[in-house]
This record gives C-alpha cells, sequence and structure tokens, in this order.
C-alpha cells in the first residue's frame, strides 16, 4: 500500500512537471514577451493605431476562448472579436456554465488560457504556409532547428517574398495579444484547482489499471519537444522586434 502511494505522489508530480508545470512557465515567457511588444508598437504607433493595426491578433486572442468553450461545452452568451472600448477592452467572450459540473470547472483553465495555445497553434501555421521551405527544420536537436531558421530569416531570399513581409505582419499582430487579462488568470485559476484535483484522483484510483501515467507523462514531453521550434521562433521574434520598436520610439521621442 505504501508503495502503491508513493508511486503515485511520483507519477503525480510527473505529470505536473511534464504538462501543467511547463505550460505555466512557458505561458508567463510569453505574457511577458507579449506585454513587451505591446510597448514597442505603443511606442511608434500610438495605442489607437496600435490596436486597429494589430486586429488580427486581437481576433486570435478571443477565437482562443470561442474554441475552448465549445470544447468543454459552455454556453455561449456573446461574442466580440474586436469592439476596442474606452475601458480598454478590445474583444470579449461571455459564457456560463454549471458551477457544481467538474468538466466545465475543469475548462475554465483552458479557457482562460486558450490564447496562448491557439496564438502559438496559429503561429506555426502561419509559418508553415507563408516561410520559404526548409526555415522551419523539424530535426531532433533544438540548436540545429535554432539555426536552420536564423540562416534562413537573415537570407535575401526571405526578405525577397511578400510572403515574408505578410508572415511578419500577422505573426506580430498575433504574438502582440498572446497576453492574459486579469479575469482570464481568474477564471484559470479557478479551473486549475479542479483539474488538480481531477488528476490526483485519476492517478489515486486508477493508477494500479497499466502504464497509462508513463505513456502520458512520454507524450507530454513529445509534444513540448514538437513546441520548442514554436516557443524560440516566438521568443527571438519578439526580443528582436521589440528591442527594435522601444529603441526607434526612444529616438523619435527625443
Amino acid at each position: 500500500m505504501i508503495q502503491y502511494l508513493w508511486e503515485c505522489l511520483k507519477n503525480i508530480f510527473l505529470l505536473l512537471l511534464s504538462g501543467l508545470c511547463t505550460g505555466v512557465v512557458v505561458a508567463g515567457v510569453i505574457q511577458l514577451l507579449s506585454n513587451f511588444l505591446r510597448e514597442g508598437f505603443n511606442r511608434i504607433f500610438g495605442v489607437t493605431c496600435y490596436i486597429y493595426l494589430t486586429a488580427p491578433g486581437i481576433m486570435i486572442h478571443e477565437l482562443g476562448h470561442v474554441f475552448f468553450c465549445i470544447i468543454f461545452r459552455h454556453r455561449i452568451k456573446e461574442v466580440k472579436l474586436f469592439s476596442p472600448e474606452d475601458d480598454g477592452t478590445l474583444g470579449y467572450v461571455s459564457h456560463v456554465f454549471e458551477v457544481n459540473n467538474l468538466y466545465h470547472r475543469i475548462g475554465n483553465f483552458f479557457i482562460g488560457t486558450g490564447p496562448v495555445w491557439c496564438g502559438l497553434l496559429v503561429i506555426y501555421l502561419l509559418s508553415l504556409l507563408l516561410l520559404p521551405d526548409g526555415m522551419m527544420a523539424s530535426g531532433n536537436a533544438f540548436a540545429e532547428n535554432a539555426g536552420t531558421f536564423l540562416r534562413g530569416f537573415f537570407s535575401l531570399t526571405f526578405w525577397a517574398r511578400w510572403q515574408s513581409w505578410l508572415w511578419i505582419y500577422l505573426v506580430l499582430s498575433v504574438a502582440a495579444h498572446i497576453t492574459l487579462s486579469k479575469a482570464d488568470l481568474r477564471g484559470a485559476a479557478d479551473g486549475l484547482c479542479f483539474l488538480l484535483l481531477a488528476l490526483l484522483a485519476a492517478v489515486l484510483l486508477f493508477g494500479w489499471c497499466g502504464n497509462w501515467e508513463e505513456l502520458l507523462i512520454a507524450w507530454q514531453w513529445r509534444c513540448w519537444k514538437s513546441a520548442l521550434p514554436v516557443i524560440f521562433l516566438f521568443i527571438i521574434f519578439s526580443v528582436g522586434t521589440g528591442m527594435l520598436m522601444n529603441k526607434i520610439g526612444k529616438l523619435r521621442k527625443r
């Protein structure tokens, strides 16, 4: 019995490390970079121009909420994909759920963090569609994939294509809005509590049913490994562009 409980606790820790903990860290880094990129946009274009210039990213942000509302069967009351208001609201999704429904409560975590995962997915798909062949390497080595992207990014071929300029605009728009509002974070925190409880119960009750925890842990690590090129792409592009725009903005004020 003691050995069983020890194995369950170990698997819970590994599941959290390979899934939720890594996801929270990634989401936090993305939030910081998106805010940095947004500051650069505001310095150059001003708040109003920035809002309308990055409208596609605002819509993707709200669609991230909508997607998980559908998956977790929340009732959507109203959707505004792009609706700038004086209070700073750029868009919103109004939804309701059953408080006593565990599936609905777990869904709050994914609905709240939906803009992060959908934003990264959209950046990945845009990169596959618009970047020159070979820039999105799929090798096993992270350094190799990063080097391939950077060589392609600084080549004349990249800058001579109209698709590359469209990619830059759309990725900047999406990246600037991979952020979570206070309401998003409150909803995600509520869902996280129930997600952890459900995970704990599943491991304790079904830990004896084969090695499903090990398979899930291995699958989660494979997913993060596949996502590394996209995350790296987002980091270097956000940092580089944010630094450039903040520098230009400071020079303009002199």
